[in-house]
């Protein structure tokens, strides 16, 4: 049999939402198998406002549940003669089974008295009605908050409940709300509600509603509005992972508005533009030949923007934060970017590994050393380390953390630094995930290096190592980070020995960790990285 759940509530977070799909689907799944109910496939569909599941495959009623329980050992359990005693007809009496059933069976040296005990499957519907509450108090919320006075708490009000089995209706009760059959279509753009005669219906009587309850389909809808916008203006989109997840979790019927940006932003660097269209979460920047393009696309959650008004206001929104971001490149333009190094000297990293100078003073010294290692010019690569973290005083890093290391290699290029100073600048904290790409240049990939291996080493030696779940300082992505660029780059150096060399850079704290707790914590990383990209025991 086929199975909707359906959760509406006000709007979600659009980064919580999917989030809280998946945690519904496991704790339902998990109570279906605690309950002797086997499944098929589970589809997990979600909007801002709502979470839903469609399960294939339920059985009418649980499975028979077959226990055999042991008794007391067969000498007390029975008398001389072979007849039950007390102990046997009480335990037999405790399940609802006569005496004549027991059997004797040997377990090790001794006999005992076994009862087989069979329970009946109790209807789907029935058992759903328990597992169903359950499984949404059991979701865990970054903040819950309370809208009446029944006691039940959720990341946002819930409103209605949809729960069908088949076509029939599962009278499941949360709060004070009863779940049905009517579920709710665009809030402002389309029927208000929507009958469902089977969970088969749920979908399409939706899209009628003008809800697209599949991300995935309001994924490629957004995906084809930007491949149109492509082909059409010959530009190509910035559109990452983190963006696309935005906009497919900020509304039910995503329809795209194009902008245009003013003439007189198009000078700054593209990074710049890209990353004030990005912070707004609801606009795609464009790029053409490397330079940026003078289109962007909003995207609006409801009907087409047939008198433009939108797309009036979105480029007024764009504009007011674009002229915000001349403002902060312009106001860093005034100071060289060496000329900030200085002011790192007041800028905490952390308590007892001190300000983020001295940061780069250690990092300056692993990077002789790798200098040397690696065969690279050393003046180039001092000068990198030198000015790194200089943009941690920017104006535009302040408002744009993201930015941290681009901006630092756009300052080194334009105060007219060695390019390869100012693309290692840019480089340097390169890769920032697992998926994220790797420098491109040596000296890039050698700073990179530096910078991670202090982070590491600095973290490990105040006891700060990660643990469990615990990692405030990333040093699980930075460990991940250095074994990806020593195998990957395929550089030929001894990186212990390096751990070795540094080791005096670092203060002693108590708590604190040795030079051999750095190696086995990288010694972990590359196993985990082995195990995950190589798939190697």
């Amino acid at each position: 049999m086929k199975f909707l759940f359906e959760l509406g509530t006000e709007e979600l977070p659009a980064l919580e939402a999917p989030r809280l799909a998946q945690a519904l689907a496991e704790r339902v799944t998990a109570g279906l198998k605690e309950a002797r109910l086997p499944h098929g496939e589970v589809r997990i569909y979600w909007t801002p406002r709502r979470l839903a599941l469609l399960i294939e495959g339920l059985p009418e009623r649980q499975e028979e549940r077959v226990e055999e329980l042991r008794g007391p050992a067969a000498a007390v359990g029975l008398d001389a003669d072979g007849n039950p005693t007390q102990a046997a007809i009480g335990f037999a009496k405790k399940y609802g089974a006569s005496p004549d059933q027991l059997v004797r069976k040997k377990v090790g040296e001794r006999e005992y008295l076994f009862l087989t005990v069979r329970t009946p499957g109790r209807p789907t519907a029935e058992v759903l009605q328990e597992i169903l509450p359950e499984a949404v108090r059991g979701i865990p919320c970054p903040k819950s908050m309370r809208w009446d006075d029944s006691g039940l708490t959720f990341l946002r009000p819930i409103r209605w409940l949809v729960c069908l089995l088949e076509g029939e209706v599962v009278p499941v009760k949360l709060g004070y709300l009863v779940a049905g059959r009517t579920t709710r279509g665009h809030r402002f753009f389309g029927p208000r509600k929507a009958e469902l005669a089977s969970p088969a219906d749920y979908l399409e009587r939706l899209r009628e509603a003008k809800v697209l309850a599949d991300p995935g389909e309001r994924g490629d809808r957004i995906r084809a509005e930007v491949k149109r916008v492509e082909e059409e203006h010959r530009v190509q989109a910035s559109l990452s992972p983190e963006l696309l997840g935005r906009l497919v979790g900020a509304g039910e019927w995503p329809v795209g508005v194009l902008g245009t940006i003013p003439g007189d932003f198009l000078d700054l660097p593209p990074e710049v533009i890209e990353a004030t269209l990005h912070e707004e979460g609801k606009f795609v920047p464009f790029s053409r030949d490397g330079a940026p393009a003078e289109v962007f696309l909003g995207f609006r959650d409801g009907a087409p923007d047939e008198t433009g008004v939108v797309r009036q206001g979105y480029e007024r929104v764009v504009k007011a934060r674009l002229r915000d971001s001349r403002f902060f490149f312009e106001n860093d333009r005034r100071r060289p970017l060496a000329d900030r190094v200085r002011d790192l000297r007041d800028v905490i990293y952390e308590a007892r590994l001190g300000t983020m100078w001295q940061r780069v003073e250690r990092i300056r010294a692993i990077c002789a050393l790798l200098a040397e290692a690696l065969e690279l010019p050393a003046d180039h690569l001092d000068r990198a380390a030198f000015l790194c973290k200089a943009d941690l005083t920017t104006d535009m890093v302040r408002e744009f953390p993201e930015l941290e290391g681009v901006m630092g290699g756009i300052y080194a290029r334009l105060d007219g630094e060695p390019e390869e100073v100012a693309r290692a600048i840019g480089e340097h904290l390169r890769p920032r995930s697992r998926s994220d790409e790797l420098p491109e240049t040596p000296l890039g990939t050698a700073l990179s290096l530096a910078e991670k291996l202090d982070a590491v080493a600095g973290a490990i030696r105040i006891g700060e190592a990660p643990t469990g779940s615990r990692d405030p300082y990333g040093i699980r992505r930075r460990g991940g980070g250095i074994v990806r660029l020593v195998l990957e780059k395929n550089l030929r150096l001894d990186l212990f020995a390096l751990i070795d060399q540094t080791a005096e850079l670092y203060p002693r704290v108590e708590g604190g960790k040795d030079a051999g707790a750095v190696k086995a914590f990288l010694v972990d990383r590359l196993r985990a990285g082995l195990r995950a990209d190589h798939k190697l025991p």
